[in-house]
C-alpha cells in the first residue's frame, strides 16, 4: 500500500510540474525564470488547492471501476482537482480544461489519463494476443495508433500493458502482458 501511495503521489507531482510547463496564461515567464514562476504559483496556492492537485477524479464517460466521483465541475472550479481519469472525448476534454484554465483562481490545467490496454477508439486485440502474431511492425503499429487516437481524445497520460513478462500468476492481470520472450537476443 505504502509502494502504491509513493509511486500515485510521485505520479501526481511529477504531472503537476509538466502541467506547470505548459500553462499558457499571460502570466507565464518569457525571461527564462520557470523556477520563479513555479515557486510563486507554489506561494499564492492555499494548502487545499496543493492537496487538490493530488487529486485524480473519475467523472464517468469511460468507468474502468466503481467509483465515479461526484460534482467534478465544482471541484474543477475550486481547485480540488489536480487530474481526470476516464475522460472520453476531444470536446469533453476541451471543456474540462477551460473550466480549469478559465475558471479556477491559478488557472493551473488539468493532467488528463485513462486506460489504453488495447487501443482506444479502435479496438485491438489484448498485448498477449498481439505478442502471439510475432509480427514487430504490426504490434508497433497497433501502439502508435492507440497513441494517436488517444491525443486526439486530448489524454496526456495513457496506462498501457506490462512492459516486463510475467513470472507469478499469483500477482494477476496477465492478459495486459506481453508475454514472455524465448527468442535468442
Amino acid at each position: 500500500m505504502k509502494i502504491i501511495f509513493k509511486t500515485h503521489f510521485s505520479a501526481c507531482v511529477f504531472g503537476f510540474i509538466l502541467l506547470m510547463a505548459c500553462n499558457t496564461n499571460d502570466s507565464a515567464p518569457t525571461d527564462g525564470q520557470p523556477n520563479a514562476f513555479i515557486e510563486d504559483l507554489i506561494k499564492k496556492m492555499t494548502l487545499e488547492e496543493k492537496i487538490g492537485q493530488l487529486n485524480l477524479l473519475t467523472p464517468g464517460g469511460a468507468v474502468t471501476g466503481e467509483v465515479v466521483s461526484k460534482d467534478v465541475e465544482m471541484k474543477i472550479k475550486t481547485g480540488q482537482v489536480g487530474g481526470i481519469f476516464g475522460i472520453r472525448g476531444a470536446d469533453l476534454t476541451r471543456r474540462a480544461q477551460q473550466l480549469a484554465v478559465e475558471q479556477s483562481r491559478l488557472g493551473i490545467p488539468l493532467i488528463t489519463g485513462m486506460d489504453v490496454i488495447h487501443g482506444h477508439q479502435t479496438i485491438l486485440p489484448i498485448p498477449l494476443g498481439l505478442s502471439c502474431s510475432w509480427d514487430m511492425s504490426l504490434i508497433k503499429q497497433s501502439a502508435q495508433m492507440a497513441a494517436k487516437e488517444a491525443t486526439a481524445d486530448g489524454l496526456m497520460w495513457t496506462f498501457f500493458t506490462h512492459g516486463r513478462y510475467c513470472k507469478r500468476s499469483a500477482l494477476g492481470s496477465h492478459f495486459r502482458r506481453i508475454g514472455r520472450r524465448y527468442l535468442p537476443r
